[in-house]
């Protein structure tokens, strides 16, 4: 058997061993298809894209926010963001699966496109002195928008039905 680097793989595993010495005379378990080292593959290849992700994420920041300090706005609330996006899966018993771990992906687009119009746009009125609360507002507006047509744009995959939705 392979050596896995997942603990419940590897607790699995020590189960089926002790489960092995209780069986009936003659009877043995066989493994018929091991997917552990398919498992440790998927988790390399996330760990990875999640650290090209990153960096792609910070140098699209850097260029469109144009300055280190905006763009740093964006570079360190976005993993906060994420990270934080566990707790509520965390507290509704929900576990972290491909079709989560894919959302928690798309999302992470969204939050870059709504921090680089953000950032764009209190500098834009910051250059104009405009009075904050007029400036949040119509920021906001602009960001509701941008979500607005992120979110219509993805409409259709709801409706996929059967196997596929």
């Amino acid at each position: 058997m392979a050596r896995t680097r997942s603990p419940l793989l590897t607790a699995s595993r020590k189960s089926w061993k002790k489960s092995k010495s209780s069986l009936p005379e003659g009877v043995e378990l066989v493994t018929t298809y091991d997917r552990s080292q398919l498992i440790n593959r998927s988790i390399s290849t996330l760990r990875e894209k999640l650290i090209e992700e990153s960096i792609v994420v910070a140098l699209v920041c850097l260029i469109f926010c144009g300055t280190f300090r905006s763009a740093l706005v964006a570079i360190i609330t976005l993993p906060i963001a994420i990270l934080l996006s566990f707790l509520p899966m965390y507290w509704m018993g929900l576990t972290s699966n491909i079709m989560s771990l894919g959302g928690i992906a798309i999302a992470i687009g969204a939050m870059v496109d709504s921090a680089i119009i953000m950032v764009e746009n209190a500098h834009k009125f910051l250059e104009h002195f405009e009075r904050r609360k007029g400036a949040t507002r119509r920021i906001l507006n602009e960001l509701k928008s941008s979500s607005l047509r992120r979110k219509a744009s993805g409409a259709p995959l709801f409706a996929l039905a059967g196997h596929y939705g």
